[in-house]
């Protein structure tokens, strides 16, 4: 979904309104986002080399980029308000800072129709895709604890929705049963189902029924609604190379005010499951009892 090209040109023009261009040292493709087109960038002034992340904000999916910018400003608020307060291991760095563009004095940068900001990067950093030992995986859910513990107050007035109806189980059913009847619909007389489609059907069959009754105890226990990040995986989180500890949390843009249960199970399916997120045999997907 990232694969919008943008030149060299265009990219050192952009970070020219962060750092001094003369100061660029290179800027360099980080591929590992699915949404977003992400660069670090490394410059060097006063005789330091420093880096920041210069990201173009997918606007076919974030079609309201402010909004992303609004709700990240709400979050650096509630986390200054935090430090204040607690003196903890957290770091002003739990969550990346935006960056103000120094010609606009705003954060959110349009250049030629495209939306861009920038970040502070996390140094001493390491980013997994599937999660190095059992030691990783319980910082991790610290790390997710520790987020839902400073942001808790946040109020859902205040949140804007950056993607509509994002943990709807219903609206992806309907969506899997349109795209089912659309498929044997031009496909009557000969459709091809290969043994993994086979075994989708069948769980989908077999879960189904469970999904009603997911909703109503939804609506009648009392789980537990606030802000979550929404998107949890393990690749969102950034680790300290040297104590493998959660240093920031990062790919913010899905937060929503929604039940707590959503994130500590996504996040707990991200960990658990040992063949990562982008794979091509569903054969290998795994979930890892003893990393749950």
């Amino acid at each position: 979904m990232n694969n919008i090209y943008t030149s060299d040109t265009e990219l050192y023009n952009i970070l020219g309104f962060y750092v001094p261009i003369k100061s660029i040292l290179n800027i360099s493709s980080i591929e590992s986002g699915n949404i977003n087109n992400t660069y670090l960038c490394t410059f060097k002034q006063n005789s330091k080399v420093s880096n920041i992340i210069l990201q173009r904000i997918n606007d076919s999916v974030f079609n309201c980029p402010m909004k992303l910018i609004d709700n990240y400003n709400l979050l650096e608020d509630q986390l200054n308000s935090y430090l204040r307060d607690n003196k903890d291991l957290i770091t002003k760095d739990f969550i990346p800072k935006l960056l103000l563009n120094k010609t606009t004095n705003n954060k959110l940068t349009i250049y030629n129709d495209n939306s861009w900001r920038a970040y502070t990067y996390t140094e001493n950093s390491i980013n997994y895709n599937i999660a190095s030992s059992p030691s990783t995986i319980l910082n991790l859910g610290k790390g997710l604890a520790a987020f839902h513990f400073i942001f808790h107050n946040i109020q859902e007035i205040n949140i804007q929705k950056s993607i509509i109806d994002f943990h709807d189980l219903n609206l992806y059913l309907n969506k899997y049963d349109r795209a089912l009847k659309l498929y044997f619909s031009k496909n009557l007389e000969n459709p091809l189902i290969c043994e993994e489609l086979d075994n989708l059907f069948k769980l989908v069959d077999l879960y189904r029924p469970k999904s009603s009754s997911f909703y109503k105890s939804l609506n009648t226990l009392k789980i537990s609604r606030q802000l979550i990040h929404a998107d949890p995986k393990i690749s969102n989180f950034l680790f300290d190379k040297n104590t493998d500890d959660v240093l920031s949390v990062i790919d913010l843009d899905t937060i929503c005010f929604d039940y707590l249960l959503y994130d500590i199970s996504d996040c707990i399916r991200s960990a658990c499951n040992k063949s990562g997120e982008d794979i091509s045999n569903a054969r290998s997907i795994n979930f890892d009892l003893e990393c749950f």
